[in-house]
């Protein structure tokens, strides 16, 4: 707060401010790793290459939808934590802002109540025009803070995102890491080390499943709490229309309760989406690890067929393999039938969007959500596809292996 910037001594503020005066150079950054980005930071900032934090948390989410290899050693992740790290100085520079405003308005506050005193004990209006400039200023800088503190609240937010994007990297970069090094041991035909590989595959689903079972009681917790303010906003928008006609006091102190009150549940809505969104990426990166743990463990049986060589048990394997790779084509086949009427409808909610180009109404919010459902459905869908070939491809490599084995 304004209150706790005033409490660090001068000397200290003046050379956490210099960093967002000058550029880099003279912070104390909470960990070893941001020391280091600070570091290698210039000393005046180069133009920034994304419009904004979005933009760039965009571009690293397509990177990784798109199968890149993100670490926390990426120039990715680099770009992120440096954008973390400018926005909390772009705090710091806020922060004094509003300290100096509410120095200010302190004393304009003080001179108020002194002229309001003096107009009591003259009981003239000799300081009315004093009076109501004093009132004005303390008005405008009020305005001034509550303008920067809504570009810091923006800012916190942003910081938000580029963690969550962080974070996102991390796992990622564990997941695809451990998936790589099985794929390069199944392209050499090693299975020596499967049981280690399995080990450690396992190890990281074990992880992931433990932090979303730490995170259902907190979803629970909010949707409750959440639950409970809505009938509270209920009552309070109940008691404003018996005064809605009326342009009165008591209807302008409800509207102001009522206002905190949406402020307070669109904050713990926020909260919980960040918790919904934990357990969406932490399934995704569960599945991708268990799909990998299931083909070397399918791996693992075939390479065991092949050197029991019963031509029997060779037979019957493929026999399985080739009904499997048949219902894989079927659930194939059936999903891509419904990708052209997920197509026609989000053309149909596009052109009916685009009639109405700049209207901000209900009718159009629900187009939009519908539109992200859809956009959400052909994704899911797609991926589902790309997982099922894969599955077909790794059944008919199975196939070939053990017909070339019949075949010697």
């Amino acid at each position: 707060s304004a209150c706790a910037w005033r409490a660090i001594p001068a000397a200290q503020r003046g050379q956490m401010l210099c960093l967002s005066r000058r550029g880099f150079a003279e912070i104390l950054p909470e960990d070893d790793q941001e020391r280091e980005v600070a570091q290698n930071l210039p000393k005046k900032r180069p133009p920034r290459r994304w419009m904004s934090v979005q933009d760039l948390v965009t571009e690293v989410e397509v990177a990784l939808v798109e199968g890149d290899r993100l670490d926390k050693d990426s120039s990715a992740y680099a770009n992120l934590r440096r954008e973390a790290l400018s926005l909390r100085l772009e705090n710091d520079a806020l922060n004094e802002k509003v300290a100096e405003l509410e120095e200010a308005r302190a004393q304009y506050i003080a001179q108020e109540e002194g002229l309001t005193e003096k107009l009591k004990a003259d009981g003239a209006f000799w300081y009315e025009k004093d009076i109501v400039e004093m009132t004005r200023k303390i008005q405008e800088v009020d305005y001034k803070i509550a303008g920067l503190r809504h570009k810091h609240h923006h800012n916190i937010k942003d910081v938000g995102s580029l963690k969550r994007t962080m974070s996102l990297i991390e796992k990622r970069g564990k997941v695809t890491t451990l998936i790589d090094k099985t794929e390069e041991a199944l392209d050499r035909g090693e299975v020596s080390d499967a049981m280690q590989l399995e080990a450690d595959l396992t190890e990281v689903v074990e992880g992931l499943r433990q932090e979303s079972a730490k995170i259902w009681p907190k979803i629970s917790s909010y949707e409750a709490a959440i639950l409970e303010l809505s009938g509270q906003m209920s009552e309070t928008q109940h008691q404003l229309q018996a005064v809605l006609h009326t342009p009165t006091r008591e209807a302008d102190d409800l509207r102001t309760h009522l206002k905190a009150q949406i402020n307070q549940v669109k904050r713990m809505m926020a909260q919980l989406g960040r918790l919904r969104d934990i357990q969406r990426v932490n399934a995704q990166e569960i599945g991708m690890v268990e799909r990998e743990r299931a083909k070397l463990k399918r791996y693992c049986r075939v390479r065991k067929l092949l050197e029991e060589g019963d031509e029997t048990k060779l037979r019957e394997k493929i026999t399985v393999l080739q009904a499997d790779t048949d219902r894989l084509r079927m659930a194939i086949k059936e999903l891509e039938s419904g990708l052209s009427p997920l197509t026609k409808e989000a053309a149909a909610i596009i052109n009916k969007l685009r009639s109405m180009p700049f209207e901000f109404t209900t009718e159009t919010g629900k187009l939009r959500e519908q539109l992200i459902a859809n956009i959400h459905q052909e994704s899911q869908w797609k991926e589902r596809l790309a997982v099922l070939r894969g599955e077909k491809l790794q059944n008919i490599r199975f196939i070939a292996m053990l017909m070339k084995a019949l075949d010697s």
